[in-house]
């Protein structure tokens, strides 16, 4: 009897083990559910930005106005937002628009389109270098395609003349699609490509300087003042060749290209063709880029670590010089020189989701296009669209200074 009773009890005990081990293995196997299909305050706050982007973006086709040319009012805003909702309708339908939505649509997209790419390729050098100062426009790159993009215009461009002798006619916009249409390959992609080559030159050419100074390795100094110095002798050539086109009294459409690259503005973004082409060669890199963040917080830890963890430091830092730098000339080709937004969404974006380059990268992808977006906002409504480049450099130069002297009080070397 005692034999059987130590049985059953030890029955009894194994089946409570059991039913532990089931409930415990049930629980792990709910909290790993959970992780899987849970996300974090940072992936949340990523897709607040997201959602912010795309809401601001449809309530800017539908509200923004020239604010000078009309009565701006309550009642007109109304009127203007069911214009607008028509107008999209009309042109998704296939339907003739003549009030030129598709051409509005494009500049407002593009504008989104170039703060994302100057915000990620800001956020990859930042991370790749480990250095809060990195940036194109501190590395002298947008400079570089500023010069590239000139020497085309100057030497390779092809005046639209049918656009210059009809300009205030109300045929205007169909010959310029009759002339661009009739453009070849070179010419339509001839600037993109030697803004790129401006890019990779002097990309090259301060790497190359850092490295020497650094005896073999990237040194931090010599690459922004290496940076610094380049866009200084770059804005006094562009400088130069503007004087020239100004002395010889060239063509006004050769002068006025010229001045869209330094001071930035969508406006000769005005078909689908053009949008597709700015869309393709900004959204190919920015996959890219998107895919390897997680070796960028490798970086985090210093060359030697991310050495010791199996990542290649060389490689990695080549991938995405040449990601960002592709990142950057798709901008200054399509949409012109654009300062300063590389260097401060990043620093915004850190304050909102934190230093891990999974959702930094994301984060400033989203809040550069929202600060794009506003000041092409403003610019339009105050009838000044054309000159958005120039405000959002004053606007990221100020905000810039705050940073440094915030950052510098707090006693950050990287920053002195």
């Amino acid at each position: 009897m005692k034999r059987d009773y130590n049985r059953m009890q030890k029955e009894a005990l194994d089946n409570r083990i059991r039913m532990k081990m089931n409930e415990g293995n049930g629980s792990l196997y709910s909290e790993k559910e959970k992780q899987r299909f849970s996300m974090t305050d940072q992936g949340r706050r990523c897709l607040m930005l997201c959602i912010f982007m795309v809401a601001a973006l449809i309530l800017s086709i539908l509200l923004v106005a020239n604010v000078l040319a009309q009565d701006y009012s309550i009642a007109f805003t109304a009127q203007y937002a069911i214009r607008r909702v028509k107008d999209v309708v009309d042109l998704l339908s296939g339907n003739f628009v003549g009030s030129a939505i598709d051409r509005f649509m494009y500049q407002f997209f593009s504008a989104v389109l170039a703060g994302i790419a100057l915000s990620v390729a800001g956020a990859c050098f930042q991370g790749v270098f480990q250095n809060p100062m990195a940036s194109p426009t501190m590395l002298g790159i947008q400079s570089g395609g500023t010069l590239g993009g000139t020497v085309y215009v100057m030497f390779f461009y092809t005046p639209m003349l049918s656009t210059v002798l009809a300009a205030g006619s109300p045929d205007a916009f169909q010959m310029y699609l009759v002339e661009y249409q009739a453009m070849t390959l070179f010419q339509k992609f001839g600037q993109y490509f030697f803004t790129l080559g401006g890019c990779v030159a002097v990309v090259f050419i301060v790497l190359l300087m850092a490295k020497i100074a650094g005896h073999g390795r990237i040194s931090t100094v010599p690459l922004m003042v290496g940076g610094t110095i380049f866009s200084s002798c770059v804005a006094n050539i562009v400088n130069l060749l503007q004087y020239y086109l100004s002395v010889t009294e060239a063509d006004s459409s050769i002068t006025e290209t010229v001045q869209s690259l330094q001071t930035g503005t969508f406006e000769p973004i005005t078909q689908s063709f053009m949008m597709l082409s700015f869309l393709v060669t900004a959204m190919v890199p920015l996959i890219f880029a998107m895919a390897g963040t997680h070796k960028l917080n490798v970086f985090t830890f210093g060359e030697e670590e991310a050495r010791a963890m199996g990542i290649s430091v060389r490689n990695t830092r080549i991938y995405y010089v040449i990601i960002s730098t592709l990142l950057t000339a798709s901008v200054i080709a399509f949409a012109g020189n654009i300062n300063f937004l590389g260097l401060i969404v990043p620093h915004l974006a850190r304050m909102i989701v934190g230093n891990d380059f999974k959702y930094l990268v994301p984060a400033s992808a989203f809040l550069g296009g929202i600060f794009m977006l506003a000041a092409w906002d403003v610019c339009y409504m105050i009838n000044f669209a054309v000159n958005t480049g120039m405000i959002v450099s004053m606007a990221g130069s100020a905000i810039f200074m705050v940073f440094m002297i915030r950052y510098r009080r707090q006693g950050h070397a990287d920053w002195a």
